[in-house]
């Protein structure tokens, strides 16, 4: 499939690739030609045929292409002979608007502007978008004869199209031509664009080709075309038509009019319309219906007679002692600032809303509920109350349908969903309370307690106090550092974990009935068959050599070796043969604990085999 380029007008600055990000061939790529090899079966049998299009100079394209033939491979060098362009490799930030096939504008360092084609793109993300684009081409250098035979001067010259004056020649292609004269003209090929350059003489007195004109917009006019946004109040359509009683209208349709100043209308038709402000100064004739409109600020004074009836009455006050709304069920009285509503059937106060003054002649609203009457806040959009109060005999309840109740203070808020219930204050190492479906936490930001719904439980303190003793029935995982101040006692193996090829190993820590530790280290005897192994001071502070330590022996080599003698800071060793190497080993008694033996613990053998019976749970489970 042959693709053609597309020009999108993208642009890339310097501001927007990397340091030394752009590096550009200074050769163009111009393509010579253009060749495809195919199978073609003749009487012979099947043979190999090399078709041709163009030079077999310069830059090659190779297809591969089982059916290609000639005129097909004339029809694409036509279409891709004119392409130019710099071969460059570009590592920038990116953009997923554009395209492999896509001309891209870069500016280098210089400020020098050129085109050339997203031939190969990459974007990568990781946490920030970047790219490369590159069109990795051979250029080579085009060959300009300084001397050109008449003949090839004469074929050249017929090639080219003269004016209409008939005095200059007019030239296409990439390639400048060859011997201009003053007025020549030269449609030129660049990326995908194309220029018009003449054959003019500078201010300095020599010649040279002078671009006049290109279908490359300027960075201003460009600018303004990718920024300019339609207005929503330009008319959509405008026409004539024949569509009102024979007669011929100015129809505008698709648009809203705003005329911002005075208008005059000397006879009009309107359907349906909406005034802001209207004059009723204006209207001298004609009946309003009263029941089509509402009429607000109406002066009262007016009115002498009739009876007011279903009307809404805004902006007045009414003067009287009592005011009273009768329903079916209950009716309604206002009097001296109080409401009161009274059931119809025997007359009974069911409710009272009033004022009354507490505290220093401070005002307090009031409700009274008779008897076991209820209290409700309704919604009807959810048919649920949001609160609801009742008593029944000296019990009072309190209930709210709600799916989150909130109290905000200045330094804390307690909040209340179904499924959560939330106390949060501000500030470090202040206490907060979240108990919740997903698990609970207990505490501040640097101190809490927290549970998850998997049953895991997390402290978080610079220290944890645990005043009794602790029993873990499961298995326990220490993520840090575990320092035991007092003794360990465990019931199974001690073992030390190692990352194999096949997974994690354990070994078991070697253990004897005393407490002892021990040192290893490599030595070498002299010419005198002795050498003296000092104690290192520090492993001679954590053993008491004051009681025996022992020492173990190999050589590594013909001969062997033993202990001359032993002391507090050293040990000698004597060899059969001079220089013999070897390897000793020591163990000495742990300081503090020199009289320790298979000491024995307080823990009762119910314990003890209570426990082995849950590891043993554990691990068929």
């Amino acid at each position: 499939e042959i693709m053609q380029l597309i020009d999108p007008k993208f642009a890339v600055s310097p501001a927007e690739y990397f340091q030394k990000g752009l590096t550009k061939n200074e050769l163009m790529y111009k393509i010579g030609g253009i060749s495809c090899t195919v199978p073609v079966q003749s009487e012979s049998g099947s043979e190999q045929v090399t078709y041709l299009s163009g030079s077999n100079t310069g830059p090659q394209i190779v297809l591969e292409n089982k059916v290609m033939t000639q005129s097909l491979l004339d029809d694409i060098y036509q279409k891709v002979k004119n392409i130019n362009f710099y071969p460059f490799t570009l590592n920038w930030r990116g953009n997923p608007a554009l395209e492999t096939g896509d001309w891209l504008t870069l500016t280098d360092r210089d400020g020098t502007p050129f085109k050339t084609p997203n031939l190969s793109y990459t974007l990568t993300f990781k946490g920030g978008l970047t790219a490369t684009s590159s069109a990795n081409t051979n250029s080579s250098a085009q060959t300009v004869s300084a001397y050109s035979p008449p003949l090839n001067q004469i074929i050249k010259d017929i090639n080219s199209r003269v004016d209409a004056a008939g005095k200059n020649s007019v030239y296409d292609g990439t390639e400048e031509p060859p011997y201009p004269k003053e007025g020549d003209i030269w449609f030129k090929k660049n990326g995908p664009d194309d220029e018009i350059w003449i054959y003019t003489k500078l201010a300095d007195g020599t010649y040279d080709w002078v671009m006049t004109t290109s279908t490359r917009l300027s960075d201003e006019i460009q600018e303004k075309i990718d920024n300019s946004v339609p207005s929503d109040e330009i008319v959509k359509t405008i026409n004539l038509s024949q569509e009102m009683d024979g007669k011929e209208w100015l129809k505008i349709t698709g648009a809203k009019i705003w005329l911002t100043d005075q208008t005059r209308i000397d006879d009009a038709i309107i359907q349906d319309a909406m005034i802001g402000n209207l004059s009723a100064s204006k209207l001298t004739a004609g009946t309003i219906n009263a029941s089509d409109v509402n009429i607000i600020n109406l002066n009262a004074s007016n009115i002498s007679t009739g009876t007011l009836t279903a009307v809404d009455i805004e902006g007045v006050k009414i003067k009287g002692s009592k005011i009273t709304s009768a329903g079916d069920v209950f009716s309604m009285l206002q009097d001296n600032g109080a409401i009161t509503w009274i059931r119809n059937s025997d007359g009974k106060e069911i409710f009272k809303f009033y004022t009354t003054l507490i505290n220093l002649q401070e005002g307090n609203v009031r409700l009274d509920v008779s008897d076991s009457g209820s209290l409700s806040i309704y919604s009807q959009k959810t048919d649920k109350d949001f609160l609801h109060f009742s008593a029944v005999g000296n019990t009072m309840s309190c209930s709210a349908d709600l799916d989150r109740l909130q109290i905000t203070g200045d330094n804390n808020s307690l909040s209340y969903t179904p499924t959560n219930f939330e106390y949060q204050s501000s500030g470090d190492n202040r206490p907060n309370l979240r108990v919740g479906v997903t698990g609970f936490k207990i505490g501040s930001n640097a101190t809490y307690l927290s549970g998850d719904n998997n049953g895991a439980i997390t402290a978080v303190a610079s220290a944890l106090n645990i005043l009794s003793n602790v029993k873990i029935s499961q298995f326990t995982n220490i993520g840090g550092n575990l320092s035991v101040n007092g003794s360990l006692s465990v019931i199974g193996s001690k073992n030390a974990a190692h990352v194999t090829r096949d997974g994690l190993r354990l070994t078991p820590a070697y253990e004897t009935a005393e407490s002892y530790l021990g040192d290893i280290g490599t030595a070498e005897t002299g010419e005198d068959c002795t050498v003296i192994i000092p104690i290192e001071e520090h492993f001679s502070d954590v053993i008491n050599t004051d009681y025996e330590y022992q020492v173990f022996l190999q050589s590594y080599s013909e001969g062997f070796v033993y202990i001359k003698s032993r002391d507090k800071t050293s040990f000698t060793v004597q060899s059969s043969v001079p220089n013999l190497p070897f390897t000793w080993e020591i163990k000495g008694k742990r300081r503090g604990y020199e009289n320790d033996r298979l000491t024995l613990t307080d823990m009762k053998f119910e314990e003890i085999k209570e426990i082995e019976e849950q590891n043993f749970k554990e691990e068929e489970a």
